[in-house]
């Protein structure tokens, strides 16, 4: 069957493709009203949930009176595991390959004591090609991470209690995960050998925006909940709250060997400081991990819009 048009009826299309999918529709109709674009594309998903997918040809509901053929279709879980995949990688080979090819170098700090762990501004910024591998993992995985963004703004606010109040934090705690991704981005791309101010005032919002953004969304999926969790929700739940533990603690530690280290410059204290460091960047990258079960069930589609404008 051709769809070369529009029509009014989004169920006219899901009928042509089988009672089921017209099914699928109408349990997914009352999510339109409320939301668009990437929320009508989830709502879609959450509606279809245990029947039988589109066959191929027809269309997918993605926003009010707009329909497009799918053109590729993939598990969001799939695109967790690539997306903390590549900033992992990427921290793990700048630390080996520092410590095993620039010891002396990425060790050495403005006491001239005894150190054994490198600290990671030296090891992703002073020396190639780990650098260039920092940089390119961390921008490869700024996109899916914005797009992240963009979806736990829509689950917070499909989830949560619809307060002002409450709604005006689940948008502080969406803009803290962006304005993470940039300070990210920026201390990534000026290394401290460059400039030590900037890439110390990057670091520092990283930390803040952080911190930020894991109590506030934490809370907010934790206390102001009004829907049930289902299965890997729960799961996400629990791992959020180990995770932001350890992720402040670390933070609460590496702030206070760092100061103990410029204030008495003691043998193995900067190593200290970055095996906390490590755990901080770690638990970071689990916590926001964690929306491989936020979004176990959900696709990520993509079409393209066809039929006339006049129509």
């Amino acid at each position: 069957m051709n769809f070369n048009y529009r029509h009014s009826n989004p169920a006219f299309f899901y009928r042509q493709a089988g009672d089921q999918n017209a099914e699928a529709w109408r349990r997914s109709k009352r999510h339109r009203d409320d939301f668009s674009g990437f929320a009508g594309d989830y709502a879609y998903q959450e509606a279809t949930e245990g029947l039988p997918e589109l066959k191929k040809g027809t269309v997918q509901y993605l926003g009010s009176q707009d329909f497009y053929p799918t053109l590729f279709r993939v598990k969001f879980r799939q695109i967790a595991v690539i997306t903390v995949s590549l900033p992992f990688f990427a921290f793990l080979f700048c630390i080996s390959y520092s410590f095993f090819n620039h010891y002396d170098w990425v060790t050495k700090t403005h006491c001239n004591v005894w150190n054994i762990a490198p600290s990671i501004s030296a090891s992703i910024g002073h020396f190639t090609p780990q650098k260039y591998v920092w940089k390119l993992c961390i921008a490869l995985h700024s996109a899916p991470r914005l797009l992240l963004c963009q979806m736990y703004h829509t689950y917070m606010f499909k989830n949560i209690i619809r307060e002002k109040t409450v709604q005006q934090m689940a948008l502080l705690s969406c803009t803290f995960n962006v304005a993470e991704v940039f300070s990210l981005l920026l201390l990534s791309l000026v290394p401290s050998i460059e400039d030590f101010s900037l890439h110390k005032l990057s670091f520092s919002s990283f930390l803040f925006f952080s911190v930020g953004y894991i109590s506030s969304s934490y809370y907010l999926l934790r206390t102001c909940r009004v829907t049930s969790l289902n299965s890997w929700e729960r799961k996400s739940m629990i791992y959020k709250k180990r995770i932001l533990t350890a992720n402040f603690l670390a933070i609460g530690f590496a702030m206070y060997f760092y100061w103990r280290h410029n204030t008495y410059c003691e043998p193995g204290i900067y190593s200290v400081f970055s095996l906390f460091e490590y755990t901080v960047v770690l638990s970071n990258m689990g916590y926001h991990f964690t929306s491989f079960w936020d979004f176990y069930n959900v696709y990520i589609s993509l079409g393209t819009e066809f039929g006339c404008n006049s129509c």
